[in-house]
């Protein structure tokens, strides 16, 4: 999935991705902002999922477990250029 840069994407739910999968988000040059608006993270990666995250900021995410990105038993998880901001789990993970 391709967000172009300087977009802004506010979540009301996650995007789930589980089993032999491989979800790749990207933006390029000054990146996206992904928001969960205090109220969701943006991403629940489980059962072998991989994810790759490229130019992105997460923003006001909220979760129990991982406030932007919730994992559990996921595959690889690779990450370049992102930064997580004010993001807050109530359990584990503020960001992932």
């Amino acid at each position: 999935v391709y967000v172009p840069p300087g977009a802004r994407l506010a979540f009301s739910s996650n995007v789930e991705c589980s089993g032999d999968m491989h979800l790749s988000v990207r933006s390029s040059g000054e990146g996206a902002t992904l928001d969960g608006k205090k109220s969701s993270n943006m991403f629940y990666i489980s059962s072998g999922c991989s994810l790759y995250l490229e130019a992105l900021h997460f923003v006001d995410g909220r979760g129990e477990y991982g406030g932007a990105v919730d994992v559990f038993g996921a595959g690889d998880i690779a990450m370049k250029d992102v930064s997580f901001t004010g993001c807050e789990a109530s359990e584990y993970g503020g960001g992932m």
